[in-house]
């Protein structure tokens, strides 16, 4: 997972170096109160975040990777700080 902030439009933009079938990204941030806010989900290898979620002090990102098919998915976990 690489991130990217647009210096024009001070939009974050998460890219996902793979995207294998049938997995989606749910993505989280933690606030300052350390609270988890869903942002969306994504089966999508491109996710932008905009200029106001930036500014509403997001401490870190979360995304969880689930794979559906039949059987339970892994879940991972990666944290971008920013």
């Amino acid at each position: 997972m690489e991130t990217f902030i647009n210096e024009n439009t001070s939009e974050l933009y998460i890219h996902f170096k793979e995207k294998p079938e049938g997995v989606y990204h749910t993505i989280y941030y933690l606030n300052a109160k350390n609270e988890k806010k869903w942002l969306g989900n994504t089966p999508a290898q491109d996710f932008y975040i905009s200029n106001i979620l930036i500014q509403k002090c997001i401490i870190n990102l979360k995304v969880q990777s689930e794979s559906f098919g039949g059987a339970k998915g892994k879940i991972i976990w990666k944290m971008v700080n920013l």
